[in-house]
Parts: structure tokens; sequence; C-alpha cells
């Protein structure tokens, strides 16, 4: 292409000659219909981050739930294989052995494990139901039911039992 050369007072100024040049661009529509697809794109990806955090979110609840359960579960029993004896209060489980006095019992919505040494393991288990069955010549424990159920009415029920020796039933 030729270039001419204008003067206007003392400044000289190129131009371009009369032929047009052809500028490689997009043109509006292109560039339309990619912003529309990536705006699909990005709404897309979002609302999957979203659900994937659901599930994340779900799944740690469930998680930690279930060490909650096992937690309590594994403690109950050891605390009944270690003990002589278990014995129930209205307020309380309280497994007794030669040792120390393990106490069991349900504050608002957790159930705590205490020992002599004020050492308390809590579990967060909102709605629950601590129970017992006692015999009837000794009234020592012979069954412990811990219940859990949630808002769907689903319940998990954890039953320990302690055997005595048969001379504990012959001298109670």
């Amino acid at each position: 292409m030729k270039s001419a050369r204008f003067t206007f007072g003392n400044k000289y100024f190129i131009g371009m000659s009369r032929k047009t040049q052809k500028i490689s661009a997009f043109t509006l529509t292109e560039v339309m219909i990619t912003m529309a697809i990536t705006s699909i794109v990005i709404t897309l990806s979002y609302y999957s981050y979203q659900m994937l955090n659901t599930y994340f979110n779900k799944f740690s609840e469930d998680n930690s739930f279930n060490a909650e359960c096992m937690g309590l579960r594994t403690a109950m029993e050891k605390d009944l294989e270690a003990a002589d004896y278990v014995l129930s209060t209205p307020n309380r489980i309280e497994f007794h052995t030669s040792t120390s006095i393990i106490k069991w019992y349900s504050v608002a919505d957790t159930v705590v494990r205490s020992t002599q040494s004020d050492v308390e393991k809590r579990f967060r288990l909102k709605p629950h139901l601590l129970t017992v069955r006692k015999d009837s010549k000794t009234s020592y424990v012979n069954r412990v039911c811990f219940t859990y159920w949630d808002s769907s009415q689903d319940s998990i029920h954890f039953n320990f039992y302690k055997n005595y020796p048969v001379s504990t039933y012959i001298n109670p």
C-alpha cells in the first residue's frame, strides 16, 4: 500500500491511500454466542459446586454422628465388661468396679460418662433414651438399652447385657 504525506502547518501526517485495509476481528454475533456459552458453563459449574458441597456437608454430619455412636457404644461396652455390678437410679446408671464407680447420665441433649477422677466424656446425641432392666432378686442391672431416634423416626438401638456369676444370685 502506498502512503501519502500530508502537511498541516509544520506537522507531517502519514495517511493511508484510498484503498481500505481489512481488519481481522470477531463479529458481534460471535462474541455474543461465546459469552452466552461461557455464562451457561459458569452457571452449571456453580450449581455443581453447590451440590457437591451439600453432599460433602451431609456426609461429614453422618460421619460425626456415626463416630459419636461408636464412641458411646465402645465406652459403654468396656465399662459394662469391667464392672463387677451395675446399679441404676432414676437419673443415672452406675458401673461399680473394685476400684472405681463410673456414672452414665443424660443431660438435656447429651449423654455424659463421668468417673471418680472427674473425667467426663460427653456424647452429643440429641434425641435419645437410656433405659435399664433390673434383676428382680438382686436389683442389679442386667440390661442397658440406649435408643437414638431422628426426625424421620428412624431409630438406633444399642443393647448391652451384663451376666453375673451364679454366686451373685445365691448370696445377694
